[in-house]
């Protein structure tokens, strides 16, 4: 029987505990999280035994073999070391980190003590974005010349008093949507075509204020709507646009995806979960998938690839062995994402500095 604990209570707290939930062999033990009433009511919710406030009374559990961070970005880095010093295995949510030097250094932590470790990039679990990559090594489009990716979610247009939460308050997250759900395009573009090599980019904030559920503003300076220009280590070249303005499929659980990728053979279209093949001159030919989930809900929407991710980490743990994505596939994305933020400052073409 492998044991877990979970840092957070949030909507992916609740996806991946119910994904755990799935899996003969596996228990979720403790939960933590900064409120009392939050970890008692998750706690009752999924029939958990301990629940804490203080991050080292889940570590002091001797039974427990891993946890997940599924905490806010800002507190990634702390939970990470502490569960790296205490012996535990980490699947921590994506971007790994708030900076560049913190993802370094829970890379480090993690291979110093041995642990296994797992990074949730979405992406990697969905079906047709895997047989997408397969149609790509197997050449059928030919060398791939570019890819254009984007999400546009509506989070900031549902409302004239959008919300403040943790992923608009600085306190809590390095970037805005670059870290969200730019993160997540970095690690598709890593895991379909290779490496982001250089970019240039353009980070943008135009909501000035988000509000509490009373009506209280907050300063909004985090970035809403990001463009990235990106040089890939194959030779392709492309785009990334991510955005909280997106009122395009804004009745889908989280807005517009859209990824299009060309080689010198034929074409892919990846949209909302769904994939196609164009080869010159043809209809598109449906990429096998799974079932579209408009209609599902943001967390119906996720539980699918939350049980996978789950799956992943557990086997990982009980095969003593990496699966992908780990933190190495994490910090590779911190990078990129290191780079764009200077390259947006900068205003200017910026390299994206690998460590071994």
């Amino acid at each position: 029987m492998l044991r877990f604990g979970v840092f957070g209570y949030g909507m992916i707290a609740d996806v991946h505990a119910e994904g755990l939930a799935h899996i003969e062999g596996v228990e979720l033990v403790a939960v933590c999280g900064p409120r009392e009433n939050g970890v008692q009511e998750f706690a009752a919710k999924f029939g958990i035994e301990n629940a804490f406030t203080d991050p080292d009374q889940l570590l002091a559990l001797e039974e427990i073999d891993g946890v997940l961070v599924d905490a806010p970005d800002a507190f990634h880095h702390d939970l990470v070391m502490r569960s790296a010093q205490a012996g535990k295995h980490i699947f921590c949510e994506k971007p790994m980190a708030v900076t560049v030097e913190e993802a370094r250094e829970m890379y480090a932590a993690a291979r110093q003590a041995n642990l296994r470790t797992v990074v949730g990039f979405s992406n990697r679990w969905n079906v047709a974005a895997n047989n997408i990559r397969k149609l790509i090594e197997d050449d059928v489009i030919g060398e791939v010349v570019h890819l254009h990716t984007q999400s546009l979610n509506p989070a900031l247009v549902r409302s004239d008093k959008p919300r403040f939460t943790w992923r608009t308050d600085a306190k809590r997250t390095g970037t805005g949507i670059l870290g969200d759900l730019g993160s997540h395009h970095i690690d598709l573009v890593h895991f379909l075509v290779g490496d982001i090599t250089e970019v240039s980019a353009n980070m943008k904030t135009f909501t000035p204020q988000v509000f509490d559920d009373d009506g209280t503003p907050h300063a909004h300076d985090l970035d809403d709507d990001t463009i990235i220009l990106m040089q890939i280590a194959n030779g392709a070249h492309g785009t990334i646009g991510v955005s909280r303005l997106g009122s395009v499929h804004s009745n889908f659980p989280v807005g517009r995806r859209h990824t299009m990728i060309n080689g010198r053979k034929g074409g892919i279209l990846y949209e909302n979960a769904q994939g196609w093949l164009f080869m010159p001159g043809q209809e598109g030919e449906p990429i096998p998938g799974e079932p579209p989930t408009v209609d599902k809900g943001h967390g119906g929407q996720l539980l699918a690839g939350a049980t996978r991710q789950m799956e992943t980490f557990v086997q990982s743990v009980r095969e003593d062995r990496e699966i992908t994505p780990t933190f190495t596939e994490g910090l590779k994305t911190q990078e990129v994402l290191h780079a764009v933020v200077e390259s947006s400052e900068s205003r200017s073409w910026v390299t994206v500095q690998r460590v071994d």
